[in-house]
């Protein structure tokens, strides 16, 4: 699946483990728009992911959301690469 987003500056090069609280800790608030490691762009990947998924196994809507994976135990894994 593609989303369009560069993560590579906000997340590192290749893989990240993403549990509830680092999803948590990327979660962009007003006053720390600076922040690199405070990102919406994440968060929208994120959910893009899940719609994109829900399109391909024919659902109505998406199973999760960023919202509810930090309200879970569950942990995301995410690994990408770019066109050159």
């Amino acid at each position: 699946m593609e989303v369009a987003a560069d993560l590579r500056p906000v997340l590192g090069p290749a893989l990240v483990r993403l549990d509830p609280m680092r999803i948590k800790q990327l979660h962009v608030s007003e006053e720390h728009l600076t922040n690199l490691f405070r990102s919406p762009v994440v968060y929208k990947a994120i959910d893009d992911l899940a719609k994109l998924s829900a399109q391909c196994m024919q659902l109505r809507a998406p199973l999760t959301c960023c919202e509810k994976l930090i309200m879970s135990d569950h942990t995301l894994y995410l690994s990408w690469e770019y066109d050159q």
